[in-house]
This record gives structure tokens, C-alpha cells and sequence, in this order.
């Protein structure tokens, strides 16, 4: 787990399995027994917690720059991901990314912390 959460989700599931000796069916299975969910699942939702700390930074940046910097395959693979986890695509604004979706993740500092990222 904690592998996963240092790579700001970015793991791959077969290549934690490798390091840890096990195979990536073995892996999920006591992933799937502590956490709750699987690697995967729990991969993309700490990649999406860190887009969500990247945003919140206030940085100007654009939106192919933050898919890149947050792991993702392309900004339409971030865009389908935000859409999935929030409802909303990451330009809708009906309500700010931080306010809504807050209650549902760690705080941006928090999950700096827990990532390692000063």
C-alpha cells in the first residue's frame, strides 16, 4: 500500500507484486482482504487525489500539463477518470473541485505528507 501512495498512484500492480515476491493475483487478494479494494482501484484513486492536491495549488498550469504531472495516460484519460470519481469534467465549475469533492479525500497538504512531496 504505502508503495502505491509514494508513487502518487503511478505503481503498477505486477511490478509491487514482483518486488514483493508474490504474484499480482496473490497481491490482490491481500490487498483486497486489508483494504477493502483492489491495487488498481486503489491506485487510481490516490492518482486522483494527487491531481486534486496539484489543482489545488493554485498553479496555473494546463490542463495536458496536470494529466502528465498526475500519472495519467492523456488528458482524456484524466478528463474520463475526473469525470468518473466527481461527475463533473475538470473545466465544469457549477462547483469548485476543493469544496465539493473535500469531505471525500485528504486534504492536499495531508496527502502531500503522506506522499513525501515537501
Amino acid at each position: 500500500m504505502a508503495e502505491v501512495i509514494h508513487s502518487c498512484g503511478q505503481a503498477r500492480v505486477a511490478e509491487v507484486a514482483e518486488r514483493l515476491g508474490w504474484s499480482p493475483r496473490q497481491l490482490e487478494r491481500e490487498f483486497r482482504s486489508g483494504v477493502g479494494l483492489s491495487p488498481k482501484a486503489f491506485a487510481r484513486i490516490i492518482r486522483f487525489q494527487n491531481l486534486l492536491r496539484l489543482v489545488g495549488e493554485g498553479t496555473l498550469r494546463e490542463w495536458t500539463r496536470l494529466a502528465h504531472e498526475g500519472g495519467y495516460a492523456d488528458q482524456p484519460h484524466m478528463v474520463r477518470e475526473f469525470r468518473e470519481f466527481s461527475g463533473q469534467s475538470p473545466t465544469e465549475r457549477q462547483h469548485p473541485v476543493a469544496g465539493g469533492l473535500a469531505s471525500c479525500f485528504v486534504s492536499p497538504r495531508r496527502l502531500a505528507t503522506l506522499l513525501g512531496i515537501s
